[in-house]
């Protein structure tokens, strides 16, 4: 029983002096944790904080689509698909040059 206890007593000493070599060599220290909440959650009380949700989408939900284009890429050799992403483009505007 005494060398657990003398085991415990010794982790307890380690542990304190690493953190004061961590602050003295200017590291940051053993981040400091708050609690879950999970028991407030399960007390059953009213919501707290922002009750209001947002509904709807966003600006582009609201445009009017006028027309759609896939355009495709050129691909050199030794380019790889990393994915794609939709986006809306806002009054384009394509004329053609008359100039020379």
């Amino acid at each position: 029983m005494r060398l657990l206890e003398r085991d415990a007593a010794w982790e307890a000493e380690v542990a304190a002096l690493r953190e004061e070599i961590a602050r003295l060599k200017g590291l940051k220290g053993r981040p400091k944790v708050k609690p879950s909440g999970m028991e407030r959650a399960t007390e059953g009380k009213a919501r707290r904080g922002r009750e209001k949700r947002r509904v709807g989408g966003g600006k582009t939900a609201r445009l009017a689509i006028d027309e759609e284009r896939i355009v495709k890429a050129k691909v050199a050799t030794g380019w790889r698909f990393k994915g794609y992403q939709d986006f809306v483009v806002q009054e384009l505007v394509v004329r053609l040059s008359t100039a020379k």
